[in-house]
């Protein structure tokens, strides 16, 4: 089973760990490369993480840059994981099997960018949810969804744990 990548942030990072704790070996992943990396909030090297993993990568910056290699790699399933730009939609059914979303709340609330902060501004409960991905904006149907409490004493960083404890 082939199964694509893409994204820049720590969640997506944990969702490859979880892959290749599973032993899943044909891994193939797309890295959001910012110009300014410091003005993304979790940013994670994925080219570093994929090369010490002997996985192939490809950075981009913009998700339209990734069509030449995403159908070449043609994926059995394709996983977006912590990237705030939108689908184009050739990708939303680029994989032949599952097409999979990821999203910090507990999905239809807080659909968009900056959910974390959303979060903690409405000291909302969250939840680690994956997602079938539509044409629409963190629209498809849920495919599973672990809640996380979030209280008037947490920041980021400690929602940023909640989240990531509850997608493994």
């Amino acid at each position: 089973m082939k199964i694509a990548v893409i994204g820049g942030v720590s969640s997506t990072e944990t969702l490859i760990h979880a892959l290749l704790k599973h032993r899943i070996e044909q891994i193939a992943v797309w890295g959001y490369e910012p110009s300014t990396n410091s003005l993304v909030s979790g940013w994670r090297d994925m080219r570093s993480l994929a090369k010490s993993r002997n996985l192939p990568f490809y950075g981009f910056q913009k998700i339209s840059e990734c069509m030449k290699s995403l159908n070449a790699f043609a994926p059995d399933i394709l996983f977006v994981v912590g990237l705030s730009q939108i689908l184009p939609p050739w990708m939303v059914d680029m994989a032949s099997q599952a097409n999979i979303g990821f999203h910090p709340t507990a999905l239809p609330r807080g659909r968009g960018r900056a959910a974390i902060a959303w979060l903690i501004l409405h000291q909302e409960n969250g939840a680690a949810t994956f997602f079938e991905l539509r044409n629409g904006v963190d629209d498809g149907p849920i495919i599973e969804q672990e809640p996380f409490d979030v209280t008037d004493k947490d920041d980021a960083k400690l929602v940023e744990a909640k989240l990531l404890n509850a997608e493994r």
